[in-house]
């Protein structure tokens, strides 16, 4: 299973438990302690933020104006390449401070930054941090760049569909296509769930396209992370197809 879907698993499994919380638990295989998701939309001046960084640095970063010098917010750094934390350079007194601050409260040396930006105009960062000395950082985080990424985009998908009030084209999805979605949910692509439903791929097609019109997303793996994100994917189906 990969890191994306294991994290999708345990957020629909655990439904109770804070989104950020679930992606830390399903890296903490990697030695992953902390993480942390910001993100701020051109329309909106309040950035969204969700971290599980101890209370203590959050007020500390926000008092002294952090986002401001914070070397992984930096526009020089904004492209879609991850930020390795070792490859910062320190030269800098200020950037060295604040790192050696962010120390201080726990937040480990070493760490990622994948940037993100998407169709609404926002732009986000999904943060990742560890005790580990770089090395052995960099060792980890080059044989699992693209699933970390992965897991970035899915994470961002969620959170912000969390944060929307569902619209009524959601509640319009009929019962064959959330049957659909459900069973693509489980892995199953259309020829399989053409067999399962008693259906024509080509009709399984046009019900996913459907979906997608109706979610107002690009794609299949979108659209299914849309549905449950509102609760609209039967969970015995999901984890049926699951196995």
């Amino acid at each position: 299973m990969s890191l994306s879907d294991n994290f999708e698993e345990e957020l629909i499994a655990r439904p109770d438990h804070e989104i950020v919380d679930i992606a830390q638990s399903v890296l903490e295989h990697y030695g992953i302690r902390h993480v942390c998701y910001y993100s701020k939309s051109v329309t909106r001046k309040k950035p969204d933020v969700a971290t599980n960084y101890a209370d203590a640095w959050i007020d500390h970063y926000i008092r002294n104006r952090y986002h401001e010098i914070d070397p992984l917010l930096s526009r020089d750094h904004m492209g879609h390449r991850p930020i390795n934390w070792c490859e910062v350079g320190r030269d800098c007194p200020v950037v060295r401070a604040f790192f050696g601050e962010a120390n201080e409260f726990g937040i480990g040396q070493s760490g990622m930054t994948i940037p993100i930006k998407d169709s609404d105009k926002r732009s986000a960062y999904f943060s990742i941090s560890t005790d580990m000395m770089s090395d052995e950082w960099k060792k980890i985080t080059d044989e699992n760049n693209q699933s970390f990424r992965n897991l970035a985009f899915i994470f961002h998908i969620y959170y912000q569909q969390s944060k929307r009030a569902p619209k009524s084209a959601q509640a319009s999805l009929s019962e064959r296509e959330l049957q659909v979605l459900g069973w693509a949910a489980g892995g199953k692509s259309a020829w399989e769930t053409s067999q399962i439903l008693g259906l024509s791929q080509r009709t399984v097609d046009s019900y996913i396209r459907n979906c997608l019109k109706k979610l107002e997303v690009t794609n299949k793996t979108q659209a299914v992370a849309m549905a449950a994100t509102y609760d609209l994917l039967e969970h015995d189906l999901y984890l049926q197809g699951r196995f």
